[in-house]
């Protein structure tokens, strides 16, 4: 906190430097109250000594106080905190395009991913990748109970959409933007999805960010956003909440959500792993994969599967079509939801007796 006092001190200094006006008042300032606190110091039994000595260090008081600690002091209040009526993704993705070390979001959902400035942001975050910043966004995780609160907080001011739709849709679109990375850019551009309720967002470009709070009933990028310096209280704080969301153990990493590992083994001695889509219902994995049902049609004396590389809980395979409607139109309108594609023939996981 001392080193950044002095370097703010510096640079009020520096500024002062600029304006040669006040330097020259400063100047003679200076000069006018050295000689009465000179005269003042050499003449101690005189009466108008000690009345100079008294309006000396009055004035030199004044002038430390007007010249330079008032100039200091406005510009920390004038360099920290710069209020925004609203996001304006435009905006935004311009000072994406000059990040250098850092560009984060933290949000429930984000339009800046379903808007005209969409394609302004993604050629931002591509030269940000170039000059090897780290792109990390934060989005609520669809499935978690701090989603539907805020799906219940939005319907209080009428508001008529569906959060976890809406995160879907950005998923989607990251998801063909990885896509499209290069190796190298990859590595540098992630995604996670937290389980909790942050009541905060944060777009950030290296050492300045917009931070807003979540609002009850309407979005937060319509509401009044908050440009501060990241070494600043507030940027500190918001920070800090920004690394306890990423690397809480109930924060999942956005391939992860996507797809499933699945590793079919068959017959004691195979083992296949897979990426697979998939959903979830009632407790239950359902995947949607063509080797899985190819190997299932060769009815082998054992098939068998386990998830995400856990060998301790394997899993019986069955096959859920049309012949079990209810079922069956439950993990439709999840996986449409969740792909934006249909799906027919889904493989359900439970987890195997014994």
């Amino acid at each position: 906190m001392r080193s950044l006092s002095l370097t703010r001190f510096v640079r009020g200094v520096r500024a002062l430097a600029r304006r040669p006006g006040w330097l020259i008042v400063l100047i003679v300032g200076l000069a006018v109250s050295g000689g009465l606190l000179g005269y003042g110091a050499a003449h101690t039994d005189d009466g108008l000594a000690n009345a100079a000595l008294n309006v000396g260090t009055s004035m030199l008081g004044a002038l430390i106080t007007v010249a330079i600690i008032g100039p200091i002091i406005r510009y920390v209040q004038e360099g920290t905190v710069r209020e925004h009526g609203r996001l304006d993704y435009g905006w935004f993705s311009d000072q994406v395009n000059t990040a250098t070390q850092h560009v984060q979001i933290l949000t429930t959902f984000t339009n800046v991913l379903d808007h005209a400035a969409t394609d302004a942001f993604f050629r931002g975050v591509r030269g940000a990748l170039a000059r090897g910043a780290k792109v990390r966004i934060l989005l609520l995780n669809p499935g978690s109970i701090a989603a539907d609160l805020r799906q219940q907080e939005l319907a209080g001011g009428n508001v008529v959409l569906s959060v976890q739709r809406e995160i879907m849709r950005n998923l989607r679109r990251l998801s063909r933007f990885v896509a499209d990375l290069g190796e190298r850019d990859r590595s540098g551009f992630e995604v996670r999805l937290y389980d909790a309720s942050a009541s905060i967002t944060l777009y950030r470009w290296d050492d300045r960010a917009l931070v807003s709070f979540l609002p009850i009933g309407r979005f937060s990028e319509f509401g009044g956003q908050l440009e501060v310096t990241m070494r600043s209280p507030l940027g500190e704080f918001i920070q800090q909440r920004f690394e306890e969301l990423w690397e809480d153990r109930a924060t999942l990493a956005m391939p992860e959500f996507m797809d499933v590992t699945v590793t079919m083994v068959e017959d004691e001695h195979t083992a296949r792993q897979l990426q697979a889509r998939y959903v979830e219902h009632d407790g239950d994995h359902y995947v949607i994969h063509t080797e899985i049902l190819a190997a299932m049609a060769r009815r082998p004396a054992r098939l068998q599967v386990f998830l995400r590389g856990d060998t301790a809980r394997l899993h019986d395979l069955f096959i859920v079509d049309s012949q079990d409607p209810e079922l069956h139109e439950a993990l439709q309108l999840a996986f449409v939801e969740k792909y934006d594609v249909q799906a027919h023939a889904f493989v359900g996981l439970r987890p195997a007796s014994g």
